[in-house]
């Protein structure tokens, strides 16, 4: 958070939180070669006064949204693909996705945490 924006680390360690970890598994269509990440996700809730800025060049800009904003915005493919796994989560976690509102809820739960074909930790067997 400091890193990408510009955050102090004292703010950044009294408030974030690990609120757990998103899957992604893909194929790449070009080479064919198989894609497995494991996201660890936090919340990092911001005092109104701190504005996050880009520092590392990595990020242009931040920008405050809605989550009906950010909904349509990945709905327009705004965003990178590994980036909207974890915006659904934070999305379901604060309800916004609920089994009311989506009529696929359960498959995108179960979706967002599968099994990876390949070990996770040292010792864990295929």
């Amino acid at each position: 958070a400091s890193e990408e924006a510009a955050l102090p680390a004292a703010l950044v360690a009294d408030r974030v939180r690990s609120v757990g970890a998103v899957t992604l598994a893909h194929t790449d269509p070009r080479s064919g070669l198989h894609h497995s990440e494991v996201l660890y996700v936090y919340d990092l809730e911001l005092p109104p006064a701190v504005v996050p800025r880009p520092h590392d060049g990595e990020v242009d800009e931040f920008v405050l949204m809605s989550c009906d904003e950010v909904r349509a915005r990945m709905l327009n493919r705004e965003f990178k693909p590994n980036v909207c796994p974890v915006l659904i989560d934070f999305l379901i976690r604060h309800a916004v996705i609920t089994p009311e509102s989506e009529p696929e809820y359960v498959d995108i739960c179960s979706r967002l945490r599968r099994r990876l074909p390949v070990p996770t930790a040292p010792d864990e067997p295929l």
